[in-house]
């Protein structure tokens, strides 16, 4: 897929795959776009930060205490792109 361009929300997806298990991104990614109010991921973009925000609110119970700051610095990375 040469010049394909990948999703900020796709970015967000693969990153918390690296840390956690895909029904643990899945339920967090679905909860924090119902807390947005957002319906897909094609949708998502403009409210990527806010996802984002509250996406590390739920990583808290399931990553490590000593790999969290490392995630939200990566989150908060992809959120802030092309802002």
């Amino acid at each position: 897929m040469s010049g394909a361009r990948v999703s900020r929300y796709a970015l967000v997806r693969r990153c918390l795959a690296s840390y956690l298990s895909p029904i643990v991104v899945d339920s967090i990614l679905t909860r924090a776009m119902d807390t947005c109010g957002v319906s897909s991921g094609r949708t998502s973009e403009n409210l990527l930060p806010e996802i984002v925000e509250e996406c590390i609110k739920g990583v808290r119970l399931f990553v490590d205490p000593a790999k969290l700051p490392e995630l939200v610095g990566r989150l908060r990375i992809i959120s802030a792109a092309d802002r």
